[in-house]
């Protein structure tokens, strides 16, 4: 049996590891047995780490997990925190500009509590899975608890390449912009995102010989998969993320993970780490 104790998944939730939310039964199986096998998986998502510990039925990490769209790092025992990139003062104006400058119809801001607060502007009805409150700027920045991860910006698949293009020009050398979703732009701190973490994780697993293997589907992950020793697009990923992957599998829905590791298992097996 080929050692894997040098080989670390690092794949994004949604999209890429989940199908709307859910981990196959295959996919998860073949996490457990590359465990098994002195392997180390883990995750990073936009989702809260709250959200990813209901998912331990079907998968537990063993490695850091990345969380808020690269904004924390989360120990896998527990959840504490291990390291944050946290939004600066002037990210209250930035919002306030986005705000009275752009379609955005929906904010979403994720606050000392690491969950999202979710509002539309008043008097618009916009159809959304979460749970929407009207109200003014002043009212929504003044609610959420400081210290803030990121913000979400929410219009029209449509609109949303206008507004990232307003927002780099405007906010681009302070601030990190991408999409996660077709409707969704998310603002971070500069140098924080799934990728900036990967550094955080190499030098706490404390193994000259690791391989960081990066799997995503969007562009929040395009910065993963770039700076991982060996970067994966998943089938249904978008353009952009296949261009920055050194490799593309199968889609999400054809059990990509265990693609993953039967790949990982015959470079080990030949000896290969890169």
């Amino acid at each position: 049996m080929a050692d894997l104790s040098h080989y670390l998944i690092c794949s994004d939730y949604d999209g890429t590891f989940s199908d709307r939310g859910e981990v196959s039964p295959a996919d998860a199986e073949a996490v457990r047995a590359f465990q098994r096998d002195g392997g180390h998986f883990t995750i990073a998502s936009g989702r809260s780490p709250d959200f990813l510990w209901t998912k331990r039925e079907s998968f537990i990490p063993n490695a850091p997990i990345i969380s808020i769209n690269g904004t924390m790092i989360n120990d896998p025992g527990d959840m504490s925190v291990l390291k944050e990139y946290t939004l600066d003062d002037e990210a209250e104006e930035a919002v306030r500009w986005i705000w009275a400058n752009t379609p955005t119809q929906v904010i979403a801001l994720h606050g000392a509590d690491r969950e999202g607060h979710w509002f539309k502007r008043p008097g618009l009805e916009v159809p959304f899975p979460h749970p929407l409150e009207s109200a003014d700027i002043d009212a929504i920045i003044a609610s959420v608890p400081r210290p803030w991860y990121k913000v979400i910006f929410v219009q029209s698949a449509e609109t949303t390449p206008t507004v990232m293009r307003l927002c780099l020009e405007k906010w681009g050398g302070r601030y990190e912009f991408d999409r996660s979703w077709p409707m969704g732009l998310e603002l971070h701190q500069k140098g924080s995102g799934k990728g900036a973490c990967l550094s955080f994780i190499r030098e706490w697993m404390g193994d000259p010989d690791l391989t960081i293997i990066g799997a995503g589907d969007y562009e929040n992950d395009i910065s993963l998969v770039r700076d991982a020793d060996i970067g994966y697009a998943v089938g249904n990923a978008t353009d952009e993320v296949k261009a920055a992957a050194d490799r593309v599998t199968v889609r999400n829905t054809e059990n990509a993970i265990a693609a993953i590791i039967r790949d990982i298992r015959e470079m080990a097996e030949r000896g290969d780490r890169r």
